[in-house]
This record gives C-alpha cells, structure tokens and sequence, in this order.
C-alpha cells in the first residue's frame, strides 16, 4: 500500500496489518511514482483542498495502470458563504461542481463504470441523529440504502450555489468509480 500525504502528522507505521510505504507529492502536486504503476487509486474528499485539481487528475491518472480503478468521492456543493467563518471547514475549502469531473474525464484515456451521488441531507441527520450513534451515520447499511435512494431522487436538485433553501435538499457529494483504459492498438 503506497500512501500520498504531505503531511507527517497524518503517517501511521502500520494500518492493520499492512505497513505502508508514504510518499509526499510536489508542492505542485507532482507524484513521485512511475507512469502506469498503481493498480488502485483512492482519492476522498481530497481534491477539494487542493488548488490545482485539473493537475493532480492528470497526475492520477498518468500513474494509474491500464485496467486500473479509480475510486473518487468528492463534494460537489460551494460549501457556504466564502465571505464569513465556515464552522468545520477551511478558509478555502470549496466543493467542485459535477460538471468540472465530467468535463476533465473527457481529457483521458478512462471510462466512467458508475458515478452515484451521495450524502444528501447527511450532515443534518449526522448533527440531530448522530448523538444517538458511537459511529458516523453514514457507516451504517441502513443509512447508505437510505441515502442512496434519496440521493438518486434529488440529483436534479444539485446547485453548486444553492441559494433557495429548497435547492440545499440534495446530495452534496458524488462518488465515481473510474477505469483507465488500455492504450489503442
């Protein structure tokens, strides 16, 4: 298991029982590994902190291997008011709009297998309902069934910019699994 993390606060010695090999991207985002070298990648929640994601995809996929998989969650909402304190979030931190994904993959040499929106309304059943759980809402089966049936429902109403209160009942995020195609013979 290889790792990217550019911080050191965030290395653990062993995960289970795997120990894996950390590798810190350049400050440009950069990986370190060779071209068609990872079988598996995945990227959650990740992107979103980044300035230059249209770079680091192409990085991603540059080292993914032909019939390799990508597995990406990421949020697709604006993520509130830039103009004031954010509680949770950072000063940056934006979600990126669907149409951002959907537009880059055209770029490369992959096939979108599933694209499935998620956690709609999550974050307030995790605020009003979680204190009755030890673990996250979303860790139980009941709740990602649930979720996915209404997150297949209001899909439509994704808005990056919701500024009806009837447009922020929609998934925030969205979770794509990705095939790196073979090269064309």
């Amino acid at each position: 298991m290889t790792i990217v993390e550019p911080s050191d606060n965030l290395v653990n010695n062993q995960i289970g029982n795997l120990i894996p090999k950390y590798i810190k991207p350049s400050i440009e985002g950069r990986l370190p590994l060779d071209e068609d070298s990872i079988d598996l990648i995945t990227c959650f929640g990740t992107l979103h902190h980044i300035p230059n994601v249209s770079f680091v995809l192409s990085e991603i996929v540059r080292v993914l291997k032909p019939n390799g998989h990508l597995l990406l969650r990421e949020p697709i909402i604006s993520m509130g008011d830039w103009q004031k304190p954010r509680v949770g979030l950072t000063k940056n931190e934006r979600g990126i709009p669907v149409s951002f994904f959907d537009s880059e993959f055209c770029k490369y040499p992959i096939k979108t297998i599933s694209k499935e929106y998620c956690f709609t309304v999550t974050s307030i059943l995790q605020k009003t309902l979680g204190k009755m759980f030890k673990k996250a809402i979303y860790s139980f089966k009941f709740y990602v069934l649930f979720d996915k049936y209404l997150s297949t429902i209001l899909k439509k109403n994704v808005k990056y910019h919701a500024i009806y209160k009837i447009n922020k009942i929609a998934p925030s995020s969205v979770f794509y699994v990705i095939k790196k195609l073979p090269p064309k013979s």
